[in-house]
């Protein structure tokens, strides 16, 4: 999966066409991307059944809604069932421990998406094949649910239909949209005159409080490390009631030369606590 999210102000700028759709360029991608094949016909062959590469599909109730499946189940399993869906997923564990196994199940998203294509496709259950850190084999099976694919087609027909009427939702603090909004307007070397808006100097007066809020949150957390830290008496580590405590050191880093003439300044080494929280 890509590290990145669209919100819906940034999805509903790209499909209204004012925006490009951002350029996801990192390792994990393109991994995902190189490796799909191969996890896909490997999890079909240690499931028993066949899959066929999918081809695009255009729901039959909404318009400007489609998809592209992963694959689709042929054989197999599909010649008691029909036809069905097959999404593959390359997985971090550290991801899965901590969004997979504590529920059992693939990410909420994850199952939308194959309903989303259920939907589309018109078939009638599909499977969500993951590889959990290289070497895990995880299959989730599921049926189409029909209130949900009514839910989904309701949504997307509002987000088209908020489009035409050129309602663009709220703004939202991802990254992403920051970079949305910067393709949007152009540079302007000028000041704007907004002395009659009455929207911006709330907003202004809001950002400095949060800021001032969060100094003061950074300067109490520094205090409760170094009270930390002072309890520790220098030990790598602790346990407490309901909590476990590790303190990392990093060493010192010299100054190195880069360039003929250019120095690049050292760092001190530094303890990092890493705190976590267990039920006894």
């Amino acid at each position: 999966m890509p590290n990145y999210m669209l919100s819906p102000y940034g999805l509903w700028q790209v499909k209204a066409g004012n925006a490009p759709a951002p350029v996801v360029d990192n390792e994990r991608v393109k991994w995902g991307n190189f490796l799909e094949e191969g996890i896909a016909k490997y999890i079909a062959e240690e499931n028993g059944f066949t899959i066929e590469k999918a081809l695009y599909y255009e729901d039959a109730h909404v318009q400007g809604m489609g998809c592209t499946p992963d694959y689709l189940i042929t054989g197999g399993m599909a010649e008691s069932s029909g036809p069905g869906v097959l999404e593959i997923k390359n997985v971090d564990y550290q991801v899965f421990r901590d969004k997979w196994k504590a529920s059992g199940e693939p990410p909420l998203h994850i199952m939308l998406q194959l309903q989303h294509q259920l939907a589309c496709t018109g078939l009638g259950w599909g499977i969500i094949g993951a590889l959990v850190g290289g070497n895990q084999r995880h299959v989730y099976h599921y049926d189409a649910r029909p209130r949900t694919m009514a839910e989904i087609r309701k949504r997307i027909a509002e987000f088209w239909q908020s489009i035409r009427e050129n309602r663009p939702p709220p703004i939202d603090g991802l990254e992403t949209t920051a970079g949305i909004i910067e393709t949007l307007y152009e540079r302007v070397d000028d000041t704007l005159d907004l002395t009659g808006n009455n929207e911006l100097p709330e907003l202004c007066a809001e950002k400095l409080k949060l800021a001032h809020e969060r100094k003061a949150r950074e300067e109490q957390e520094a205090e409760i490390t170094n009270q930390i830290k002072a309890l520790l008496q220098g030990h790598s580590g602790a346990i407490c009631n309901g909590f476990s405590i590790k303190a990392v050191q990093t060493k010192d880093t010299p100054d190195r030369e880069a360039l003929p003439g250019e120095i690049i300044k050292g760092r001190k080494g530094s303890t990092r606590l890493n705190i976590r929280e267990f039920v006894q």
